[in-house]
């Protein structure tokens, strides 16, 4: 058997360099940096309603959620609701098996969806400065049936010193039916009624803007009640059963 040797000459070996050179770096390109990534269902949502996190991370085995209200989690899809209104920034780090890691966040408002209503009586300028009626029973309705029926309203208030009233907490991205009536201070049985413009009474809002403050004139005129026979509402919403110290702030539940 014949042995063959070779010997590597000084041009052999600066040949060799640039080839080991390039086989490190391709091993270490092996070791490739994570990509966090994420979505959520909302940006904008009340408190206690459920956020749900879609992980679209690579490259990653790790995770770590900062919520941004001192609450954290390592599932690789979170789910989670905040109690408190605010603007929370929320931080996914994203680790790969070499503990390589790269971060990703996004910004979440929280915010009760609010109903200000502000009762005016209409005039033919069709202004509301000067024109508020006060001590005005606001009720509110999911649907015409219930509205005509005063059946399950979902709420009510009276109106302050600037003929508004504000409902907020659960409320939907709906539109709201609205009843408004009051009762006039100099005359008892003259009052203000819902005034509506297609032909009926009734009035409703647009459907309300998620997570936000919106705004709502509900325009009333004068009618004497002796005369038309409209049936009150006034006495089957007392004020003394509004609970809190400001008349015009009235907390919601739809689910009751």
């Amino acid at each position: 058997m014949k042995l063959i040797t070779y010997t590597l000459r000084n041009t052999d070996m600066k040949k060799l360099i640039p080839i080991a050179g390039l086989v490190a770096i391709l091993l270490t390109g092996c070791s490739r940096y994570p990509n966090a990534e994420f979505t959520v269902n909302y940006t904008r949502l009340q408190p206690d309603e459920e956020v749900i996190f879609t992980n679209y991370s690579d490259n990653a085995i790790n995770y770590h959620w900062d919520f941004g209200d001192g609450t954290y989690s390592n599932q690789e899809h979170p789910r989670m609701s905040y109690n408190r209104e605010g603007t929370y920034t929320v931080v996914l780090t994203a680790e790969s098996k070499e503990g390589k890691t790269d971060k990703a966040s996004i910004i979440i408002e929280v915010a009760f969806t609010e109903l200000e209503v502000t009762v005016a009586e209409w005039t033919e300028w069709e202004t509301v400065n000067g024109y508020e009626v006060r001590n005005a029973l606001v009720v509110l309705y999911e649907t015409y049936h219930d509205w005509v029926e005063d059946l399950n309203d979902v709420g009510y208030g009276y109106t302050d010193h600037n003929g508004r009233v504000t409902f907020w907490g659960n409320l939907l991205d709906i539109n709201y039916y609205v009843y408004a009536e009051a009762t006039d201070v100099e005359q008892e049985g003259d009052g203000f009624h819902n005034l509506g413009f297609d032909g009926s009474d009734y009035i409703y809002t647009e459907p309300l803007v998620h997570s936000a403050i919106n705004l709502f004139t509900c325009w009333v005129d004068y009618y004497f009640i002796f005369k038309d026979g409209r049936e009150s509402r006034l006495d089957k919403y007392p004020k003394d059963k509004i609970k809190g110290d400001n008349p015009s702030f009235i907390f919601i539940d739809v689910s009751k």
